[in-house]
């Protein structure tokens, strides 16, 4: 039946929700680890170059390969420019300067801004619960950021924090801007797109200064 359908979406949902947490913890230690030798946007631009290459490969394996229409590019592109060239960066800034255990505490205030954003955007709503549920989080993640981190500055602290903060709003807002698209394109499709504009746009940036290609080359 057509309620069951929606049953089992839900918790297809639920299940890929928890299954992104958790590769997302995994690849923060990954991340973590090979943020405290290569510089943030270097390793944004590999982590996008990787993703492209396997996102692309699949997209062609599945034959998932879409038009978009000009409206769902432009939102597509700008959602990749916020979502993974500069939260991304930011998210690395904040793993560089916080450490892996307190900098992957910002990915827990995505769905927070995400859902603040969407009410004006997407015409959603909040309950009181989401709201309660908000508040908790954002206690948490001030508690823990505000705690000592150990062989850093006050100053690194305010630029980690920074670099969080930056992370989770335009994340946000790129979330928001690829839920306003056409809602027949496939994650698969969505995702490639996003990751092929912010590749090149990273590449880009770092290509057109001397810094960036030196940081790309080492």
């Amino acid at each position: 039946s057509s309620s069951d359908a929606r049953v089992s979406h839900e918790h297809f949902g639920h299940v890929a929700a928890l299954l992104c947490a958790s590769l997302w913890a995994v690849s923060t230690v990954l991340f973590g680890a090979a943020a405290k030798s290569v510089d943030a946007r270097a390793l944004n631009l590999l982590k996008c170059g990787i993703g492209a290459v396997l996102l692309g490969g699949t997209s062609l394996a599945l034959h998932d390969v879409p038009a978009f229409s000009p409206r769902d590019a432009a939102a597509l592109s700008v959602s990749a420019v916020l979502g993974i060239v500069v939260a991304d960066t930011g998210y690395f800034v904040a793993l560089q300067e916080l450490g892996a255990s307190r900098g992957v505490l910002f990915i827990a205030l995505v769905p927070v801004c995400t859902a603040l954003f969407a009410v004006p955007v997407l015409d959603e709503a909040l309950t009181l619960q989401h709201v309660a549920g908000m508040l908790v989080t954002l206690a948490g993640v001030v508690v823990v950021v505000r705690g000592r981190v150990a062989g850093a500055g006050r100053g690194r602290v305010v630029v980690g924090v920074v670099g969080g903060v930056l992370y989770c709003t335009s994340q946000a807002l790129a979330n928001v801007l690829t839920k306003s698209t056409d809602a027949s394109l496939s994650p698969l499709a969505l995702s490639t797109f996003r990751f092929i504009v912010g590749a090149a746009v990273l590449a880009a940036i770092l290509a057109s200064t001397k810094k960036g290609r030196a940081d790309v080359v080492a």
